[in-house]
């Protein structure tokens, strides 16, 4: 296990927290078209809407590249 939580959520079950409903085909497709750094923007938007329900940190990849991890907080 790395950082606070491990990896046991995807994007669209972050999503559907967020935003109470399931992501579309069009939504799912665009999110993955984004940049890195689009994706770690969205990502941190998407976990400040869960009020708590999920947390989010930086990590470095393996290419130096940072991706926002997220995951529910420990208890």
């Amino acid at each position: 296990m790395l950082g606070r939580f491990p990896c046991r959520f995807s994007f669209a079950d972050l999503f559907e927290s967020a935003r109470g409903r399931r992501m579309t085909e069009r939504e799912s497709e665009r999110f993955r078209l984004l940049s890195q750094p689009e994706k770690n923007r969205a990502v941190k938007a998407l976990c400040a809407l869960t009020h708590g329900a999920y947390v989010w940190e930086d990590r470095i990849g393996p290419s130096g590249r940072t991706y926002t991890a997220f995951g529910a907080p420990r208890k």
